[in-house]
């Protein structure tokens, strides 16, 4: 297959910080294809033309900035990360990805080093949802409901069920606290709130008052849901 970064080719994807490999297929390279990779992650498959330079998605390019800025471009409008799209990636990685990053979306973050457990924190130590295996949201110690069935096949399937579930889960508890409010009528009524905080230089106990920044994300919070 030969030595790529003896090429002109590879030397001038370099300059452009994108790294020019061989696909793990044989056959793909005797073809002309070859994956590019920036910071260690697969970007896009090209093909080299009969007629000089390279080919993407049906069209050939000459000049190469051109052939990136399309690529890009192209990358913008894909439903996941572009990574993901890499042929030489185990399906079973790609959708483990793909899903992990759907729920992240949400607010959910690893509880430890394992992405087994994510977990939904709001402020003042408010639990907005745990996802176990990414794939079950915890409703008590006993019982969840699956983010997604077995009879979704596909990863834009799975996706579109987690973001259906999850916005379900955000949305009836915005409602459930709405009503909360509105019954105690207290909204208006916002007396200073205190975090006790350790401050390590000092190694005492302080208070601190969160009061304006609870203010600042009721406000933000309007202005979302004031948006077209």
């Amino acid at each position: 297959m030969g030595n790529l970064k003896n090429t002109e080719d590879y030397k001038e994807f370099e300059e452009l910080g994108y790294k020019l490999l061989h696909p793990i297929n044989e056959e793909e390279t005797k073809k002309g294809f070859f994956r590019l990779h920036k910071d260690g992650n697969y970007v896009a498959t090209i093909k080299r033309s009969s007629k000089g330079g390279f080919s993407f998605n049906g069209k050939t390019y000459g000049n190469k900035n051109e052939l990136l800025e399309n690529i890009l471009k192209h990358n913008q409008n894909l439903e996941f990360n572009s990574g993901t799209y890499d042929p030489d990636m185990r399906d079973e990685y790609r959708t483990d990805i793909r899903v992990y990053e759907t729920i992240k979306n949400f607010g959910f973050k690893n509880e430890g080093w394992s992405s087994d457990k994510l977990v939904a924190n709001g402020i003042l130590g408010m639990l907005y949802g745990t996802v176990l295996d990414q794939q079950r949201l915890l409703v008590d110690a006993n019982a969840w409901i699956n983010l997604y069935d077995e009879d979704c096949k596909t990863d834009e399937k799975k996706c579109a069920s987690i973001r259906s579930m999850l916005f379900a889960l955000y949305a009836s508890n915005i409602s459930k606290l709405c009503e909360l409010l509105k019954n105690t009528g207290m909204l208006t009524k916002l007396n200073d709130i205190k975090v006790n905080k350790f401050n390590e230089q000092t190694m005492m106990t302080e208070e601190v008052s969160i009061l304006d920044n609870i203010k600042s994300i009721l406000e933000k919070g309007i202005e979302i849901l004031n948006q077209k």
